[in-house]
């Protein structure tokens, strides 16, 4: 989407709802679910990569269901729960019809993935014609979108009507409707229905994949680097004891589990280029002249690697590296400038939360002698 007016209302009901100040009410919410994951993990240590996958997909659509009711739901749904949906423990099926659309937006968002990046002339032909996978794929995932934008959205409008709506993003603004062409005063300016759908709905496919990748990036570092994970270990036992689990309440008397968190970001960042952008007008950098319209990838690896902000070490997981004098957040994590992740806080304590309630509970270690290789996946999660 271009900087313009529409863009910018996108922005600031996002930074409204998921600024810093607002996790705070949320944070009892991601507290639930990280009990349920370590019930889960207690079960079948072995399925951890679906539990954690399952609890930060029912993270978020819970804490949003507070401010944003975006999901795909009935209205008897509705009607039978106070937040407007209740997810499953295991294999809720909402969380899995939102998933292949996920799985879409992956695979869409790598630039040149499909020969009709490069050659735009592509998509005027039909889809039934060989080698148009990607026009099959964007119906596909079309499919899935609009349901995601669009039912839940009724939903809502509709339990407004019969007066039983829960509190969320999306009945405060139709409940502020200010004019009769169906479009929402923010403030700032006027907003129609498919941008409320739009909002909500770029939480759930923004925070899922990155949110996992980085808590996997946490269970690989903490079998590669078990003193850092017996070091952590010990700090909640002496600030929290035996006889509770973690909360935010907890997270200012815990340093090293707030330094780890960082050091998951920093030494695999899970989008390595972050997202592309598009050059508004020309410029020259390092000597180089970039045209208007130039697409560019930011090296968010080489930046959260760099030997003259983080050391020489940059290659090895060392938390404590975030315990010394002016050394940098890993910030670019998030991306950029005026673009940066408006769910950057969500992500955060949703890590947090995670991080410190499976140390808490369990020695994280390899099945049998072989440690993990590190050898990531390719595209634009890692």
């Amino acid at each position: 989407m271009p900087p313009n007016e529409t863009w910018r209302h996108h922005r600031a009901i996002l930074q409204q709802h998921l600024g810093k100040t607002s996790m705070v009410q949320h944070q009892i919410t991601l507290e639930k679910h990280s009990r349920t994951l370590l019930s889960l993990l207690f079960r079948k240590p072995l399925g951890f990569l679906e539990h954690t996958r399952h609890a930060i997909g029912a993270m978020i659509l819970e804490v949003n269901l507070n401010y944003i009711c975006f999901y795909t739901l009935t209205l008897t749904e509705i009607h039978k729960s106070t937040y407007g949906l209740s997810i499953q423990a295991e294999n809720d099926p909402n969380v899995a019809v939102a998933e292949r659309a996920v799985e879409l937006f992956g695979e869409m968002l790598v630039p040149g993935t499909y020969l009709v990046d490069i050659l735009p002339f592509l998509k005027y032909i039909p889809s039934w014609f060989p080698g148009m996978t990607f026009k099959r794929k964007a119906n596909e995932m079309k499919t899935h979108v609009k349901a995601l934008k669009n039912e839940p959205f009724a939903a809502v409008k509709a339990a407004m009507k019969a007066g039983n709506a829960s509190p969320s993003l999306v009945s405060t603004l139709l409940e502020s409707q200010v004019s009769t062409n169906g479009s929402v005063n923010n403030g700032e300016g006027e907003i129609d229905e498919e941008l409320i759908k739009s909002i909500s709905a770029i939480i759930y496919f923004a925070g899922i994949d990155t949110t996992e990748a980085a808590v996997q990036v946490f269970f690989m570092a903490m079998i590669l680097y078990p003193n850092i994970q017996k070091a952590a270990q010990e700090e909640l036992e002496n600030v929290i004891g035996s006889n509770s689990f973690p909360t935010f309440k907890d997270q200012p008397n815990l340093p090293y589990i707030n330094v780890l968190c960082k050091e998951v970001l920093r030494w695999h960042p899970v989008a390595p280029l972050g997202l592309p952008h598009v050059l508004k007008q020309d410029d020259i950098i390092g000597g180089y002249f970039i045209p208007k319209g130039t697409l560019v990838m930011g090296n968010t690896r080489y930046l959260l690697h760099s030997e003259d902000v983080y050391g020489l070490d940059g290659d090895v997981f060392n938390p404590e590296r975030f315990l010394k004098e002016g050394v940098k957040d890993p910030d670019p994590a998030f991306g950029y400038g005026r673009r940066v992740c408006p769910g950057r806080y969500l992500a955060e304590n949703v890590l947090f939360i995670i991080v410190a309630s499976v140390l808490y509970t369990f020695d994280i270690k390899a099945e049998g002698a072989n440690l993990p290789s590190l050898d990531f996946t390719p595209g634009f999660i890692s």
